[in-house]
């Protein structure tokens, strides 16, 4: 009986041995299969990343060549301008001083007192006369000024075309090295029916490292993808800072005139006999303040828009 039992177990030994074998066959190759799929993935991505490394380094060179090139070009584009402007404002400049010339006459011609002419009848037209003298001598110099910021927008949007015309010029280098594709992971597939956890950790970071260089790409193309956008609202901006002070000095126009009156009326020698000192300085005091608290409105504006354009810079990406 025992020999029996001997018999048997000897053949169950002879017939598992070979499936162990088998097992073990079978398990070596899954694990040489891997550690080559492995090396062959690894390979693949170091070569990638170098090739991006290195159409990188060529881009920015290429893209501070040209942006050297365009630079040279706005410089000479703003001497032009600065040129030009000189010119203007001594044109302008000349219509001013002849219009101050002739409105002081005007002004001046005020002061000779007539017999038929009271106080109060004189010192009505004389304040009209100071407002009217205000208002055309601002509109002169507001002409002047919108003229030569319609040639400053002018020399913008010139150097703004220019620079629309580097970006151009930039993205498609991008896009010949590449930067402009998207690069998909190098993952790992199922060998043996199932992922190990090497392997699963392997592609979380492929994941990774895929997400990271499509960011650092579009990083470093967002100053030229954005840059149409950026100049559009810069331009917006400056004609709005325009605008603002323009509208500020408007405000502060018919305050000038009133101080320029109220003070001339404060001179001795007669002019201003007929006027009562305390009123005219209450009066004087009066226009300083309000002058005060629309310089103090509009630099609040202005403090504003600095923040917000902080902001707006921002999701623009500049």
């Amino acid at each position: 009986m025992t020999k029996k039992w001997i018999f048997l177990a000897v053949m169950g030994l002879a017939f598992l041995l070979p499936l162990g074998m088998a097992q073990a066959q079978t398990d070596r190759e899954l694990r040489d299969q891997r550690n080559a799929a492995q090396k062959e993935r690894q390979a693949e991505a170091t070569a990638r990343n170098q090739k991006l490394s290195d159409a990188t380094r060529v881009f920015r060179e290429h893209a501070r060549n040209l942006e050297q090139e365009y630079r040279e070009r706005l410089r000479e584009l703003d001497v032009e301008f600065e040129l030009r402007q000189v010119q203007l404002r001594a044109d302008q400049d000349r219509r001013v001083a002849v219009a101050e010339a002739e409105l002081q006459k005007q002004w001046s011609a005020l002061f000779m007192p007539t017999a038929s002419q009271d106080a109060s009848d004189r010192l009505g037209t004389m304040q009209d006369q100071a407002r009217a003298y205000s208002d055309e001598l601002f509109q002169i110099k507001r002409e002047a000024a919108e003229q030569l910021h319609r040639e400053k927008m002018v020399l913008v949007e010139t150097q703004h075309g220019l620079l629309g015309e580097m970006d151009e010029r930039i993205l498609a280098e991008a896009e010949s090295l590449g930067l402009t594709a998207d690069y998909p992971p190098t993952l790992a597939t199922p060998i043996g029916g199932e992922l190990t956890r090497q392997e699963e950790q392997w592609n979380q970071r492929a994941e990774r490292d895929a997400e990271r260089t499509r960011e650092r790409n579009a990083a470093t193309l967002s100053k030229y993808v954005n840059g149409e956008r950026l100049r559009t609202w810069e331009r917006a901006n400056l004609e709005e800072d325009f605008q603002l002070l323009w509208a500020e000095r408007d405000e502060l126009r018919g305050l000038d005139s009133q101080n320029a009156f109220f003070s001339t009326m404060m001179l001795p020698a007669g002019q201003g006999e007929e006027a009562d000192p305390q009123a005219l300085m209450d009066r004087l005091s009066e226009l300083r303040q309000q002058e005060q608290l629309i310089k103090i409105k509009y630099e609040q504006i202005r403090r504003e828009n600095t923040i917000k354009r902080r902001e707006e810079r921002k999701l623009l990406g500049g």
